[in-house]
């Protein structure tokens, strides 16, 4: 499992305002933060919140990858 710190962005998140999870859809909002993944099938970048970065981490590393900045 990787650092979550590397992949958290600074507000305005690049204009996302809820999770790209459509699950979740929790309003993106500090301190808990945005963090930025690829999809690795499309290879679209996504901004999900911390709960969901969680889950990305924890059981979908072979599609989605955690975008160090």
């Amino acid at each position: 499992m990787s650092d979550l710190r590397l992949g958290k962005i600074k507000p305005p998140y690049g204009g996302f305002e809820r999770c790209a999870d459509d699950a979740c859809r929790k309003v993106l909002a500090e301190p808990e933060g945005a963090y930025l993944f690829t999809a690795l099938e499309t290879g679209k970048m996504i901004v999900v919140c911390f709960d969901t970065a969680i889950m990305l981490e924890l059981l979908h590393t072979d599609r989605f990858r955690l975008v160090a900045l």
